[in-house]
């Protein structure tokens, strides 16, 4: 399944380079990965027909592009909130 998924990823890629930009990109295989830790999901994958993934792949997918926005959220916040964390941040992308 995780070669199923990177296929699926550069074949979405190749044919719609022009519509991501590189952090659409960026997001679009932070979902992926979740979908590849979910441990129940996998499972499904390895133990379930490729219609009965179907029937519930919109479930988890949705989990986990909220759980990627939501960690996005999460650190946006800690940043703003914490000055000296935004402080060490920037040194670091800076060098």
């Amino acid at each position: 399944m995780e070669t199923n998924i990177k296929d699926l990823m550069k074949k979405i890629e190749l044919k719609h380079t022009d519509k991501f930009s590189e952090n659409d990109q960026t997001i679009i295989n932070q979902i992926a990965i979740k979908l590849l830790n979910n441990q129940e999901f996998m499972a499904k994958v390895q133990n379930n027909s490729r219609e009965n993934i179907e029937a519930v792949f919109g479930k988890y997918l949705d989990e986990a592009m909220f759980d990627v926005f939501h960690s996005n959220t999460d650190l946006i916040q800690k940043l703003n909130n914490n000055p000296e964390l935004m402080k060490e941040v920037k040194e670091f992308i800076q060098n």
